[in-house]
């Protein structure tokens, strides 16, 4: 072993072979593998790592693995002993320190530390992977992709996995008695699967036969369904088309009984508008009537308060007799005022009526605002209305504003402004942008709003609630207090809606 020249992993396999088939008994298997660990551990370079090769373990002169790796003792650096030993025998000095004194010796320690590298096998289709010194054993014994020459001496060489195959089938000189047991292999193969092809035909055959029998099974009763299904669904026919003469003939009775009807109505309607042409000219003349006697009482009272100036002996007003009339005409209305509208609603008595055209249908700007020129106090803290008619939209909403709060805005749209609408239940606190505050509401309802100046709501703040039917909903709002008052509004933004008053009340607070 010592006197073996350099070995590479090939030339070392080719060693070993050879020894192998040595008849000389006295070299066994394991100085075999001596042989070959000790000729493979001196040449690696072909072979690949599957970590990355530390610095520690790399020859600083040939820059791979370090083979034989030995120890310099003036630096302490590891080398490569067929590096090394060139430059110590010409008495060079060291590559790495320039010390020209030192001496160098085996380091087995650094040596099994690059034995137990990771490696993989550099055999292609082979993935092995193990330590360095596993390596050779793996090539010599356990690798699949080795190419190994036939025993037969037919000179040709194959991989161990299909090497068996080639000497029992493939190899022209292989024995007779190897030829043989090939061709009644082959045959046993070519009968087995003969005899495989055969019962999986039988059972498929079978098989088919069977499904041909469900198949011909299902037709059978499908068929019957069919004919089955016909005849209900002739019967279902007939019965519907006799359903369909009957409702025809109650059709053609319905319309000839609305014809009669529409005959009768619009003789009602001619009479109903003959009739109100009588009221309207019985009503024309009640109310010219009526004006002449206001007109009269009006000249009665112009004489009474005559009268009164000359028994009082008081000066005459500037003007004359127009300024007294303007005065007496100004206090009489006044004195029965009690709302504010806009140009788009209407009050008749304590009825609010829309006259507009409605915000969403024509363009905007036909919002009707009812004010109530009665501010809310600390007695009467609390007003209500009643939706006779919700109109085409349920547009309209309650609430609060200053005096001086415009009358083409909805409730709480405008500044100073907070309103509860009817269509969404939305409320609306000094913005066009509502939040979902409680129910809506319809015909029928009752929508109230009213304030606690009780001063829970903290300085300068009083606190606004809604009501429906009577009852409070959602939760208080803190608003300021305003300086001309809180003053009830009521608007409407749909054509047909009314909306009835109900008047103030105190509203106890729990």
């Amino acid at each position: 072993r010592n006197d073996t020249p350099f070995f590479t992993t090939r030339s070392c396999r080719l060693e070993v072979e050879i020894m192998a088939v040595c008849k000389d008994s006295s070299f066994t298997s394991d100085d075999h593998a001596v042989v070959e660990y000790e000729a493979f551990r001196d040449d690696y370079d072909d072979v690949e790592f599957i970590d990355p090769l530390p610095d520690s373990l790399q020859c600083p002169v040939c820059l791979s693995a370090l083979k034989q790796p030995h120890l310099l003792s003036c630096c302490g650096s590891h080398m490569c002993e067929n590096c090394i030993s060139p430059i110590q025998a010409k008495g060079k000095a060291c590559p790495c320190c320039r010390e020209e004194e030192y001496s160098t010796m085996l380091d087995k320690r650094t040596r099994g530390r690059v034995l137990g590298l990771r490696v993989r096998c550099n055999k292609d289709g082979c993935d092995w992977t193990g330590e360095l010194g596993d390596l050779v054993k793996h090539l010599s014994k356990k690798c699949l992709y080795v190419e190994e020459v036939c025993p037969h001496g037919c000179g040709e060489s194959f991989p161990r996995h299909l090497l068996q195959t080639h000497q029992q089938d493939e190899c022209p000189q292989r024995p007779l008695d190897v030829q043989l047991g090939s061709l009644q292999r082959q045959f046993s193969q070519k009968y087995e699967q003969l005899q495989q092809q055969v019962m999986e035909q039988e059972k498929k055959h079978g098989e088919d036969m069977q499904k041909l029998l469900e198949k011909e099974k299902k037709h059978d009763k499908d068929k019957k369904e069919l004919q089955q299904q016909l005849l209900e669904q002739e019967k279902k026919h007939n019965e519907d088309k006799k359903e369909l003469q009957q409702q025809l003939m109650e059709q053609r009775q319905q319309l000839a009984q609305q014809e009669k009807k529409h005959e009768k109505d619009k003789k009602d309607l001619l009479q109903q508008l003959a009739y109100q042409e009588k009221k309207r000219e019985e009503d024309k003349e009640a109310l010219q009537q009526q004006l002449a006697h206001q007109e009269k009482k009006h000249e009665d009272d112009k004489k009474a308060l005559q009268q009164l100036l000359a028994r009082q002996k008081s000066p005459p007003l500037r003007g004359g007799m127009d300024k007294i009339d303007g005065a007496m005409k100004w206090v009489k209305q006044h004195s029965r005022r009690r709302y504010e509208c806009g140009r788009n609603a209407k009050v008749e008595g304590d009825l609010f009526v829309f006259v507009g055209f409605g915000t969403r249908d024509f363009g905007g700007g036909s919002v009707g605002v009812v004010k109530i020129l009665e501010p809310m106090t600390a007695e009467l803290n609390y007003f209500e209305c009643e939706i006779v008619n919700k109109g085409l939209r349920t547009a309209l909403g309650v609430g609060l504003g200053d005096r001086t709060y415009p009358l083409d805005r909805m409730p709480g749209w405008n500044r100073t402004g907070i309103g509860y609408h009817a269509d969404d239940g939305s409320m609306f606190h000094e913005t066009g942008s509502g939040s979902k505050y409680g129910p809506i509401c319809t015909t029928g309802d009752r929508m109230g709003c009213g304030v606690d100046f009780s001063g829970k709501a903290g300085f300068n703040q009083a606190f606004v609630f809604f009501t429906k039917n009577g009852k409070k909903v959602g939760s208080p709002v803190a608003v300021n207090k305003l300086k001309n008052g809180f003053y009830p509004i009521v608007g409407l933004d749909s054509p047909g809606e009314q909306v009835q008053y109900l008047g103030h009340r105190h509203w106890a607070q729990s």
